[in-house]
């Protein structure tokens, strides 16, 4: 199956998950996290504001934040196709951003380099058990993700996790852990 029809079958589980999910869906993928000494020693993590259908982190950055945890957020720039990170103490210093997601405001955030990341929890339309991402197809991450020495923990529903191989590019950055709220995987890739 191609990429196109994988991500539509994807967004279309993902979707349905979300739809479906228990109010302790996000509680248990926060637990799974919590197992993970890459995740619970971090001081400065990287997460997404999720949307819609997306796995979601709005209860797991508000935790990090209690636990006085660094959170980085990723702002999307359009022109450039490129992520910049930026640090959050509160969850009201965020904006709308290009692609509808709430993002950290620019001017009232510290610019953070990806050198300075303990841990990424990255979203994605599908993962495979080697660790490959199916992402929206722009770009962005894989741009990132190549320039993070820090561990890369793919967060989903079960639904997105493909038992065989995605589709992927020499250039495209593997994770090394997927987190749902059923499983810790350590990918074989």
């Amino acid at each position: 199956m191609n990429k196109a029809k994988l991500r539509d079958k994807h967004h279309e589980m993902r979707r349905a998950a979300a739809a479906g999910a228990e109010a302790e869906t996000e509680e248990k993928m926060l637990a799974n996290l919590d197992k993970m000494p890459a995740f619970h020693e971090a001081k400065t993590i990287m997460m997404y504001w999720s949307k819609s259908a997306e796995a979601p982190t709005h209860k797991i950055v508000e935790s990090l934040l209690e636990k006085k945890k660094k959170v980085v957020l990723p702002i999307s720039v359009k022109k450039s196709m490129t992520l910049e990170l930026y640090a959050i103490t509160s969850t009201n210093e965020r904006v709308a951003g290009p692609f509808g997601v709430m993002e950290p405001d620019a001017e009232k955030c510290r610019r953070v380099e990806p050198d300075e990341i303990d841990v990424a929890i990255v979203p994605g339309v599908a993962f495979d058990m080697d660790g490959h991402r199916l992402g929206h197809g722009l770009g962005f991450y894989d741009r990132f993700l190549k320039s993070a020495n820090c561990p890369k923990i793919g967060l989903c529903f079960d639904v997105q996790i493909e038992k065989e191989p995605l589709p992927h590019e020499a250039h495209d950055v593997k994770m090394d852990y997927i987190v749902s709220e059923k499983r810790v995987l350590q990918t074989i890739g």
